[in-house]
């Protein structure tokens, strides 16, 4: 998706880490940054230097650059690098670039204020944002005839200060002993002027010649504010190995465009691996792990710990993300489960960084590989009544397995709410790459929800022509929903106390939405239920809310001879008073109960969201709130306010 410079950068500075900024002056530099961005799901910039005019003009390169970052599934920033003319940052804007570099610092400093100030205004009427410089960097801008001292050319502290104040631009590209183009030798960086302009300007700073930085140097300034780091040079000179090793290989290759991968190919790699530490996801990341420890009620700790040693038959797995579930909000209130301490967590999914040799299949016997997304399902034991003697019924394994409701142990990454999720051997789980994160993260509930409906399947009550209630509009009520919708049920009532929910349950296709809230008694809302469906009561009724009152409510939709559905009620919340005769006998209705799921519905829940995207159900918008996990008991308590929708925890907060 196309984004500015502000947007990507507001996400850099959240996670703390840096964006990468790539000159792309042809296609396969373009296909090479965007693949490998697109694998790592972090946002990038694509950019063309000034300077690459004579190489590709913008007029060819730019509307490539353009269709490809609004076709991108990540926030994709197109960027002018290094304009030294207003009149060329203007062309850029007319193209679609959403952000623009000026670059005057060769400039007298009044003179590039003033120059700088020009291109602000200019770029705000596209609403794009801006780069600027000040200080000089080795290479290009210093040139081979400059005689001072290479400290000499660094960005002035203060003048920074200044000059962001004077020029209100949105990121500063500072000089603090990088150079555009190779290093003759490794460069020393004077990290102490980074974070001091960094506590003076208020805007992201920028780290041009970004090649050839050792890995230790890009994250130490990343972690003194670095936020955009600009890499060319050594990506260029990858692929043209590429092709080196190719032609030595098969010297004899007639077609242009096996060269062509061939560069591609090394290219992406080395874009990945810059990626990597710019994002923080290289190895040097994977010793240790955040996580957030429930260590007594209501009461988070963020703690860390060792990241074991990856066995034969287990992985590691890079959180990006996991749904606040009712399950956790019950844990965190009273711990019902007796499993404290404990990391909670099991709507999550996240990326494979590590793979034992001998895991080569998911779950269904799809490949898997080091930077697939998974998520995870129940696992069983195999060896209890429910196991041997219903094993259509698995949900009801006496000794059922959960990351997210695991007690802590020596390995400690059991849960979601983590940097790091570690897989033991034997787990079920699912390469879901297809989907986005937000999707992803929404499998779990729609599993729930599936099971439920395989549950009111089983009563040969419920059929396309059924008139259906789904009380309570949650994240369950709504996954419900989605599941009748994409099966092909037209008539669904849906019934909640939050007009946003009922706005979504709309959108997704319910066929009336009703809030409770505007009547005076349940008898008045049971009577508008009965209005709606011919005076006679709903076929089938699925309660979700997740209490006791909405039970011996929900009840009182059901026509004689329906069907009613308890879905997900998890732990043990008190009792309710029922009429046997009025509510049950009398209509004969057919109660079914449904509880959490088994692994056999994860695949069918998978294949569901397929439908369920082919017919425009926004799957993706379910999930409304992100914090990250340092905040988790923030995210808890936005969860108990009722407020949103799905709330997640993770690094894209």
């Amino acid at each position: 998706m196309l984004a500015t410079m502000n947007e990507v950068l507001k996400i850099a500075e959240e996670r703390k880490i840096a964006i990468g900024s790539f000159n792309t002056p042809n296609l396969e530099n373009i296909i090479a940054v965007l693949d490998a961005a697109t694998k790592y799901d972090v946002p990038v910039i694509l950019m063309h230097a000034e300077v690459h005019e004579e190489v590709v003009p913008i007029k060819y390169i730019a509307p490539v650059m353009v269709a490809l970052a609004k076709t991108a599934p990540i926030p994709v920033c197109v960027h002018l690098d290094h304009c030294e003319t207003l009149e060329y940052l203007e062309k850029s804007l007319k193209y679609g670039f959403t952000s623009v570099m000026y670059d005057g610092s060769l400039l007298p400093y009044d003179e590039n204020v003033v120059n700088t100030k020009k291109a602000v205004e200019i770029a705000r009427k596209y609403g794009a944002s801006v780069e600027a410089e000040i200080g000089i960097l080795g290479g290009r801008e210093a040139g081979s005839s400059d005689t001072r001292k290479i400290e000499d050319m660094y960005t002035d502290p203060d003048l920074a200060q200044k000059f962001v104040e004077e020029t209100q631009i949105d990121a500063l590209a500072a000089s603090f002993g990088t150079a555009h183009g190779f290093y003759a030798t490794a460069p020393k960086l004077d990290f102490e002027r980074i974070a001091k302009i960094n506590s003076l300007v208020d805007v992201p700073l920028v780290m041009h010649g970004g090649s050839g930085v050792s890995p230790e140097d890009y994250l130490t300034a990343i972690n003194l504010g670095i936020r955009k780091v600009n890499y060319y040079s050594y990506m260029a000179k990858a692929g043209t190995e590429g092709m080196k090793q190719y032609l030595q290989k098969s010297p004899d290759v007639a077609f242009y465009h096996e060269l062509v991968n061939a560069a591609i190919t090394n290219m992406t790699e080395n874009v990945e691996k810059a990626i990597q530490v710019f994002s923080k996801q290289g190895s040097e990341h994977m010793k240790k792990s955040r996580v957030a420890m429930m260590t007594a009620v209501k009461t988070f700790e963020i703690q860390e710990y060792d990241i074991p040693e990856v066995g034969d038959d287990e992985m590691l797995i890079r959180v990006e993300g996991c749904g606040v579930c009712g399950t956790d909000v019950h844990e965190y209130k009273d711990d019902p489960f007796g499993c404290l301490p404990i990391i909670l967590g099991h709507e999550g999914t996240g990326e494979i960084v590590k793979l034992g040799k001998n895991v080569k299949v998911d779950a269904v016997g799809n490949s898997v590989k080091v930077g697939d997304k998974i998520v995870t399902s129940i696992s069983v034991c195999g060896e209890c009544d429910a196991c041997k003697n219903t094993p259509a019924k698995t949900e009801l394994c006496e000794n059922m397995g959960c990351y997210g409701l695991t007690p802590d142990d020596e390995i400690h990454l059991n849960g979601w709410f983590a940097d790091y999720l570690f897989i033991r051997k034997n787990s079920n789980f699912y390469k879901v790459n297809e989907f986005d994160v937000n999707t992803r993260i929404m499998i779990e509930p729609l599993a729930v929800a599936v099971q439920a409906i395989e549950r009111a399947k089983s009563t040969n009550m419920l059929t396309f022509n059924t008139k259906c209630v789904v009380n309570g509009a949650g994240p369950i009520g709504i996954s419900v929903l989605t599941v009748l919708k994409t099966m092909g049920v037209k008539n669904i009532i849906m019934i909640d106390g939050n007009d946003k929910r009922l706005e979504l349950a709309k959108r997704i296709g319910a066929t009336e939405v009703l809030n409770f809230k505007n009547f005076a008694s349940a008898t008045e809302l049971i009577a508008k239920v009965k209005e709606l469906t011919n005076n006679v009561g709903a076929g089938f009724v699925f309660q979700t809310t997740g209490n006791a009152s909405g039970f011996s409510t929900a009840l009182k939709f059901v026509k004689r001879g329906g069907g009613f559905c308890e879905v997900g009620y998890f732990v043990e919340l008190g009792e309710v008073s029922i009429n046997p005769h009025t509510d049950i006998c009398h209509k004969e209705i057919t109660l079914v109960g449904s509880y959490a799921y088994s692994p056999q519905i994860y695949p069918i829940t998978i294949d569901m969201v397929r439908s369920a995207l082919d017919i425009g159900i926004p799957i993706s918008e379910m999930v409304t709130d992100w914090y990250p996990l340092e905040q988790i008991t923030e995210a808890f308590d936005k969860n108990m306010s009722m407020e949103g929708l799905k709330i997640a925890v993770g690094p894209r907060a």
